[in-house]
């Protein structure tokens, strides 16, 4: 179990790394980095804070909305999470970014088939992101399709050698 959260944290780590690639509209570019160094400093209460205020602003702002969504997937509040990964998606479906961070609050709120659709969405658009592959293979093991899982692992290590999770998963870490 502790494993698990360990490679979660590192997940969460990742996933703010591809956040600081969102464009964001540029009257709340200043916030929306703002709440992202809260996240990264592990202030994830207050960067939601931050987030839901910009929104109320800017209800149609999907960067700040995937953000948030993060900002509560990292606070553990997976429930809220993924309202918001919804709302960013339905208001950009074609940002693959932001298909990844909800197939990552699909996953804490147990929809898997949900998050497999992400997943393979975001791999239609690239199919050698390695931890999307990763992720892939996590949330297939979850529907119990170990088989597919072992290969969505392999086909990560293909695209990234040394993609650690890949290799935590497949139980070589």
């Amino acid at each position: 179990m502790a494993m698990r959260r360990k490679a979660k944290q590192m997940m969460r780590t990742l996933a703010l790394a591809v956040l600081a690639f969102v464009t964001a509209p540029v009257a709340y570019a200043q916030t929306l980095e703002g709440a992202q160094a809260l996240m990264g400093a592990g202030r994830y209460a207050e960067a939601a804070q931050m987030l839901e205020a910009t929104i109320v602003a800017e209800p149609e702002n999907a960067a700040a909305w995937n953000m948030l969504g993060a900002a509560h997937n990292y606070g553990e509040n997976y429930a809220r999470a993924n309202e918001a990964a919804e709302r960013a998606v339905s208001l950009d479906p074609a940002t693959t970014s932001y298909r990844f961070n909800r197939a990552l609050t699909r996953w804490e709120v147990g929809q898997f088939e949900g998050a497999l659709d992400d997943h393979d969405a975001v791999l239609a658009r690239n199919p050698n992101a390695a931890n999307v592959l990763t992720e892939r293979g996590a949330t297939l093991a979850a529907l119990d399709r170990y088989e597919e899982a072992e290969a969505s692992w392999a086909a990560s290590l293909v695209a990234d050698p040394n993609y650690v999770w890949a290799h935590y998963y497949r139980g070589q870490a």
